[in-house]
């Protein structure tokens, strides 16, 4: 059974190219434009092995949806990765702080895809 893998973004561009990439590699993808969306999603959702969220979205924004992701109980540990152009250290640091990642999404593409699949369970994915 593929793992799950649920991209929040509201760039449908930007969701696009993630969930053909993870698809391409073997995984399940769930898509959400926003926080709200996400959260929608995730209730009627089985099991998610990871989430990956823009930080500056509309409706809710992504450091609101982590908090809301980290109080639901069959989320609470669900990885996150921020994928984000965000260059305020406050942004990244509030996220950390809850428990994420924070991967660049403009620069060091290379490093962001390893960094995607060691977080979903593929260490060892090529180009």
């Amino acid at each position: 059974m593929a793992k799950t893998i649920m991209i929040v973004d509201d760039s449908a561009t930007l969701r696009q190219v993630v969930s053909i990439a993870l698809k391409g590699a073997g995984y399940d993808t769930i898509e959400a434009c926003d926080g709200k969306d996400a959260l929608a999603k995730l209730a009627k959702a089985g099991k998610v092995n990871l989430i990956i969220s823009d930080v500056n979205m509309p409706n809710m924004d992504g450091i609101t949806f982590l908090k809301e992701v980290k109080k639901l109980p069959n989320f609470k540990f669900t990885p996150v990765i921020m994928l984000t152009t965000e260059s305020q250290d406050g942004k990244k640091a509030e996220g950390q702080g809850l428990g994420c990642q924070t991967v660049p999404a403009a620069h060091h593409a290379g490093r962001r895809r390893q960094a995607l699949f060691a977080l979903a369970g593929r260490p060892h994915a090529q180009n």
